[in-house]
C-alpha cells in the first residue's frame, strides 16, 4: 500500500483500537507507534505516573545533520465518557473515522508518522511523541528533562546508527 491517505487511515485505525486513556498504561500504543517507525532510531523514556502506572515517551529520529523537521504529538486520550458506541471500534463511515482519539490525537499522530516515513532519507526528521498530555503533561516534562535526542538533535548519542 503506497497511497498516503490509505496508509494514514490504516495506521490511525490501528491506534484508535488501542485503549490509551490517560489513566491506563500507554505501553501497548507506544509499542504500536514504535513498530510503525521501522528504520528510525528510537529513544524510549520510561517513567511511572503518580498513580504507579507505567508510561513511555518516544523520540524517533532518522537522518543526521543540521536542520530538518520536527513533528510532535501525544498517544493518550481523554476518558470514554458519553460514547454512544464502542470508543475503540475505529469504525469508518464514508471518510470519517469514529473512535476515541481519532481526531485528538491518534489520527494526526498517524499522519505525522506517515509523513515522516515518506520524507527522503537525506531530510533529518524527529518525532516527539508524549503521553499524559490530557492530564498532567508529565510525558512532555520527562521528554524535556531526559531526552538526549531532543536536547542534541545534531549530535547523535553513541548508540545512534550510522547513516547509510
Amino acid at each position: 500500500m503506497t497511497d498516503p491517505l490509505a496508509l494514514v487511515t490504516a495506521l490511525a485505525r490501528d491506534l484508535v483500537r488501542i485503549d490509551s486513556r490517560s489513566f491506563v498504561s500507554n505501553l501497548p500504543i507506544a509499542e504500536a507507534v514504535e513498530a510503525a517507525l521501522a528504520g528510525f532510531a528510537i529513544e524510549r523514556i520510561d517513567y511511572t505516573d503518580p498513580a504507579g502506572t507505567a508510561k513511555r515517551v518516544l523520540v524517533a529520529r532518522r537522518g543526521a545533520g543540521a536542520g530538518g523537521l520536527a513533528l510532535a504529538g501525544h498517544m493518550d486520550t481523554v476518558p470514554d465518557t458519553g460514547w454512544p458506541d464502542d470508543p475503540w471500534s475505529a469504525r469508518l463511515e464514508g471518510d470519517v473515522l469514529h473512535g476515541l482519539g481519532s481526531t485528538d490525537m491518534k489520527g494526526p499522530l498517524a499522519a505525522a508518522i506517515v509523513a515522516a516515513r515518506s520524507l527522503p532519507d537525506r531530510v533529518p526528521v524527529t518525532l516527539l511523541i508524549t503521553t499524559d498530555e490530557e492530564t498532567n503533561k508529565q510525558g512532555a516534562s520527562q521528554l524535556a528533562e531526559r531526552s538526549v535526542l531532543a536536547a542534541r538533535p545534531n549530535r547523535p548519542p553513541s548508540w545512534w546508527p550510522s547513516p547509510p
